[in-house]
């Protein structure tokens, strides 16, 4: 577990929480309220949610969620209003990503490839911008795009490709 942690308030550069197999619960991140790079969070297998970073406000860089078989949501992640980049990929059990509700802007891309579960993007209701490219693809069960509703600007690159259910 991560109770060591249970006093960090912030990262200065990149969080990696990497290759952690029996890793269920980040409730000792509780006090973390911002990472200045990127926060990896990335094959850990039995992790199902986020909830334990429900004071992270800022992210410098970006989030980086991939391949975490048992990861259900992103509850946890209510908080996040502004990020550099996004990358969701491979999280096989993943149903919502409605905790990004909180998400106004991307600085650089959002990439959301290969969730066979995810069945909607309703977490991206809010947001209005991507500096840089905007990619769904390969997520089989995608039947919902409508939180891209708010989407006003993509200043290079739009790609919806390959979501199987999309309809």
């Amino acid at each position: 577990n991560l109770d060591a942690l249970s006093n960090l308030e912030s990262v200065g550069g990149e969080f990696k929480l990497y290759l952690n197999s029996d890793l269920t619960d980040l409730s000792a991140l509780a006090q973390l309220t911002s990472v200045g790079g990127k926060l990896l969070i990335n094959q850990n297998g039995s992790l199902e949610n986020l909830v334990g970073l429900s004071s992270l406000t800022t992210l410098g860089a970006g989030l980086y969620v991939g391949y975490n078989g048992a990861l259900l949501n992103f509850d946890g992640l209510e908080s996040l209003s502004s990020v550099g980049f996004i990358f969701v990929g491979v999280n096989n059990s993943l149903k919502s990503i409605d905790a990004l509700g909180s998400l106004q802007s991307v600085g650089d891309y959002l990439l959301i490839k290969n969730n066979s579960s995810l069945e909607q993007l309703n977490g991206l209701s809010q947001i209005k911008t991507v500096g840089h490219y905007l990619q769904v693809s390969d997520n089989e069960s995608l039947t919902d795009i409508s939180g891209l509703s708010s989407l006003e600007t993509v200043n290079s690159e739009l790609t919806i490709e390959n979501n199987g259910a999309l309809c």
